[in-house]
């Protein structure tokens, strides 16, 4: 496009000087955007240094002041490089807060969770998965009230999907969890729900050999008796556990015994036929019960979005287990993708993930 006449007559008497003043101007522009960066990074790692810092003092507001600080430094920004530099540090400061009271216990597992989230799978997220178990196994057992208890369950069970190695490992932070679930006269119903979803968020990344007739057995029936609790959000985190299994169980049916590995096989052998009647008389009434709720009639002050979100629930559930048909779950992406999912073990590990990062992101108090 040409220049109009004004512009022509500023280029034929100002070209030159233009020129000089427009690189001259960049040029100082791109000088102070630098300078700036440089001062926001050093700015940034003096402050993550102070927070870190402030782990080593008595007072425990001080740590818990410098654990909140972390904590946003690593939701705020990927501190990649900080991580894994002062990993050793963060790790060990994080684990010491893990073992006195809370709210600094919640936090340490809070920043412990987003440690791991940070530096993604690997031998750093192994190691914090390592060197924390056993205090997540010694926190579990202590009173709190329900939003640290839970951020200490959420923030095992994504410490645990990034950093285990092995099915062992994942099965040790299950075991963990389902011993909150059992805890049922202590436990709070939003806790108790905390715990379930978490355990089948775990469940989904167990190979499909390990979920057989013998798991079934051994969980089904808690699971049952937590599909009568009064507490809709159990229920449902409950039912979701029980579809996940139900569909496990059908797809190793349908595509053959073939992968299952030699202590598998041995072990459905030993099954005697009384046993699998067990096992079919058990998923007939957990049928029944999930049938029950599809349809419950409302009570009085019963709260109706709760019953429709129940209801909706184990027709999606009952669907999926009965007739084969997964959960149609849709997940908008960046660019304008849509994901598309239809089976439970996507959506859970997508549904559970976002919301334990939810968590995570909100500090505990």
């Amino acid at each position: 496009m040409g220049r109009n006449k004004s512009q022509r007559r500023s280029s034929k008497y100002f070209d030159s000087d233009d020129d000089t003043l427009s690189t001259s101007s960049t040029g100082a522009l791109s000088d102070r955007s630098l300078v700036q960066e440089i001062e926001d990074v050093e700015s940034e790692d003096t402050a993550l240094e102070g927070y870190l810092d402030s782990m080593y003092e008595k007072r425990g507001s001080t740590r818990e002041s410098g654990l909140k600080g972390l904590i946003n430094a690593l939701t705020s920004n990927v501190q990649l490089d900080f991580a894994e530099k002062s990993y050793e540090t963060l790790l060990d400061q994080f684990v010491k807060s893990m073992k006195r009271g809370f709210p600094e216990v919640a936090l340490a597992a809070q920043a412990l969770g987003w440690l791991a989230v940070t530096v993604g799978a690997g031998e750093i997220a192994h190691k914090v998965l390592e060197d924390s178990i056993s205090h997540f196994t010694r926190v579990s057992k202590i009173g709190s009230d329900a939003t640290n208890h839970i951020m200490v369950l959420q923030a095992l069970a994504i410490i645990t999907f990034v950093g285990g190695n092995d099915v062992e490992e994942t099965e040790k932070s299950m075991d963990l969890l389902w011993n909150q679930v059992l805890r049922t006269s202590k436990t709070e119903p939003a806790v108790m729900e905390s715990a379930i979803s978490a355990w089948t968020f775990l469940l989904t990344t167990l190979p499909v050999p390990r979920i057989n007739a013998q798991f079934s057995e051994k969980y089904l029936p808690e699971l049952s008796s937590l599909l009568d609790m009064d507490s809709r959000a159990v229920r449902i985190s409950a039912g979701e556990a029980i579809a996940f299994i139900f569909e496990t169980i059908n797809s190793r049916d349908q595509n053959g015994d073939d992968h299952l590995d030699s202590n598998c096989l041995d072990q459905e052998n030993n099954n005697s036929l009384g046993s699998l009647s067990s096992l079919d008389k058990l998923q007939s009434r957990v049928l029944e019960q999930m049938k029950a709720l599809s349809s419950e009639a409302g009570g009085k002050g019963a709260s109706k979005k709760d019953l429709n979100n129940q209801r909706s629930s184990f027709r999606d559930f009952l669907a999926s287990i009965e007739d084969g048909e997964g959960p149609e779950t849709t997940v908008k992406l960046q660019n304008g993708f849509i994901l598309n999912i239809s089976t439970w073990t996507p959506t859970i590990q997508i549904l559970v993930a976002s919301c334990i990062i939810h968590c995570l992101l909100t500090t505990a108090s």
